[in-house]
């Protein structure tokens, strides 16, 4: 996610526009989206039983006296139920027009065998049989 804002000096922040703030509500609000009604979702055959989401980078700002004009984060989602994909992707959407930020999607990966890459949607391969890795 990139959010944009406009640069000032912190003695002055009605002159800006920080970015980092609009990117700690969006995930504040993503947070709170995602541990009332994905996390909670659970999917018995998996190890890990829940979608998980993970904010794995913020980059933002250029100094503590200046109002941050870009942030950056990176978030993953792992998730456990295909239907979190669709409903995460529109959270996202939907936040991302509040709160004024682009998306880059780096990666959307079906799940896919390891043994043979069959794409695959339950605990065993439809093609070989095994049993999947990270399901019970």
């Amino acid at each position: 996610l990139e959010f944009k804002g406009i640069k000032a000096h912190a003695s002055n922040p009605i002159k800006g526009k920080s970015a980092n703030m609009n990117a700690v509500k969006f995930l504040a609000e993503l947070d709170d989206f995602y541990t009332e009604n994905i996390k909670t979702d659970i999917e018995e055959n998996f190890e890990i039983p829940y979608t998980t989401m993970n904010v794995g980078v913020i980059n933002g700002g250029s100094g503590g006296n200046s109002v941050s004009a870009k942030c950056d984060v990176h978030i993953d989602f792992r998730t456990a139920k295909k239907n979190h994909t669709e409903i995460l992707d529109n959270k996202v959407n939907e936040l991302s027009k509040k709160y004024e930020c682009d998306i880059n999607l780096i990666e959307k990966l079906p799940n896919y065998c390891p043994h043979c890459g069959t794409k695959t949607t339950g605990n065993y391969c439809s093609n070989c049989g095994i049993k999947l890795l990270g399901t019970k």
